[in-house]
């Protein structure tokens, strides 16, 4: 008998009839606050660049849009990487590494304003600018794949779409807040300035750093890779969340023998011993490449946005500092909008027409009407025209993340971090550039920012067309490296 004068049995019981724990919903919650702060880190330098930074030091903006391209390029360079590290330690450890790894650069990138505080030094700045925020881009690699990940391990597949647009709306979030509250503590430091000539962009980043610094902690202390690591998880919710699964069971332990079974019996097969061969391998699954080259135009289009919106509402609609960060807001929280619909019509969608026709639906319909939405919006300066068309073109482009997101791990299946990391990787190619291509386009003798704004019209038409070649389950790659088990399980 328990203290409580109640039988072991009895209290299973009662732990039984009570049914699931919600554990997986707090996980996915923490992934949202983790994907809220890193995008909110990542634009905050847009912020600070339009705000004060080009004015300050005297900096055009393809010179600034090389700072934008420096996180980028090195966040592209370390995403495939950064799944092969995500498959080997899992996503609790990579998602720590992003918390305090770039919780330190943050900081740093506020001290290298308070170390160069004038337009005489603005050479110096850059240069430092440059290096600190590629390297802040390596440290943030491994964010997207690791929440798919976990949301692989923790959501039962039926809702996978909807918690992965979740996840991505938060990314929405992260940014909208940046304008509003970056551009506040900006302003506040700069009215209360802790010292003199430091400038209040400076201070900003560095009490960033340390939010981003203490969810960190919350992150390690609370979260696990698989449920059955979590000690408030229920047998219930883990019959939950395993239901559907084409790979039941949630131990680590079993998984890695089950891989290390498969290695044995393929000895000396490169494939089995390398993480490249097998991201090499991945490759030659063609949905997995036509996916990758639909996500670069989604990163496009949305990058697009993200590094250039508040500056194209100030210098082509006119608005002032205040209504551009007002207004660039709005349209990306209509992003996220998008993203949290583009889920859920996916996982019904799917149940409807079918995994094939079903899933590429609602990314395929999304990205059409984000380049309509877009180029009326172009047509004309007034604000009540552009602001809603944008916002509409925004959350059309939300909508394909949950979908997408979901089909790059499936194709991996066991694999699905460095197939997450792959298509994450093209996803940030075309929207790494677009920080440059933009202002070159639009400051060049023959074009303007509405033309620069324009190729986002094109290359989101291109991306919708390639979704006629994906097939959700195609396995080739996966299936070389789990060939040999006599009992893969594979999902069909």
């Amino acid at each position: 008998m328990s203290e409580s004068g109640q039988s072991p049995s009895k209290l299973l019981s009662e732990t039984q009839s009570a049914g699931p724990t919600w554990v997986r919903w707090q996980i996915v919650g923490l992934l949202m606050a983790y994907v809220v702060m890193c995008h909110f880190n990542r634009i905050s330098i847009s912020v600070a660049g339009t705000d004060r930074i080009m004015t300050q030091y005297g900096l055009d903006e393809p010179t600034m849009g090389v700072v934008y391209l420096a996180y980028l390029l090195a966040y592209t360079l370390c995403m495939t990487p950064g799944g092969w590290f995500i498959d080997r330690f899992g996503p609790k450890i990579a998602l720590a590494v992003v918390g305090f790894g770039s919780a330190v650069f943050v900081v740093l990138t506020g001290v290298s304003g308070m170390i160069f505080r004038s337009a005489e030094y603005a050479m110096a700045l850059l240069a430092l600018l440059i290096v600190i925020r590629a390297l802040t881009g390596v440290v943030s690699a491994p964010i997207h794949p690791s929440h798919a990940r976990s949301v692989s391990f923790w959501i039962p597949i039926k809702d996978r779409a909807w918690a992965n647009g979740l996840v991505c709306c938060a990314a929405c979030l992260g940014i909208a807040l940046t304008y509003v509250i970056f551009g506040f503590l900006i302003d506040w430091f700069d009215a209360r300035p802790i010292a003199s000539g430091i400038s209040g962009w400076s201070v900003a980043f560095v009490v960033s750093g340390v939010v981003t610094a203490l969810l960190a902690v919350v992150w390690i202390v609370y979260a696990t890779d698989r449920p059955a690591q979590h000690r408030l998880v229920n047998a219930q919710e883990r019959q939950l969340i395993e239901q559907g699964d084409p790979y039941p069971g949630s131990e680590p332990d079993a998984e890695s023998a089950t891989l290390a079974a498969a290695k044995e019996t393929r000895v000396g097969t490169p494939l089995a011993d390398s993480g490249t061969c097998t991201k090499v391998s991945l490759l030659r699954n063609r949905s997995l490449v036509l996916l990758t080259l639909s996500y670069a135009a989604v990163g496009y289009f949305e990058y697009l946005f993200f590094y250039w919106l508040q500056h194209y509402l100030k210098k082509v609609v006119g608005l002032d500092e205040r209504d551009s960060r007002f207004y660039a807001t709005v349209c990306t929280l209509s992003m996220g909008a998008g993203m949290l619909l583009g889920g859920w019509l996916a996982d019904r969608s799917q149940a409807r027409f079918g995994l094939r026709r079903g899933r590429a639906l609602v990314p395929m319909t999304s990205m059409i009407l984000g380049a309509v939405f877009l180029g009326v919006g172009l047509l004309a300066n007034q604000v009540w025209w552009v602001v809603p068309c944008f916002a509409l073109a925004m959350a059309a482009g939300g909508a394909c993340e949950g979908p997408c997101w979901n089909t790059a791990v499936e194709l991996g299946g066991r694999r699905g971090g460095a197939a997450a990391g792959i298509f994450n990787t093209g996803g940030n190619v075309l929207g790494a550039f677009s920080t440059v291509i933009t202002p070159l386009v639009s400051n060049s003798e023959y074009f303007n920012w509405q033309i620069s704004f324009g190729l986002g019209c094109v290359i989101s038409l291109v991306g919708a067309l390639l979704w006629l070649g994906i097939d959700p389950a195609e396995r080739v790659g996966e299936s070389d490296f789990l060939g040999a088990m006599p009992n893969a399980n594979l999902p069909n």
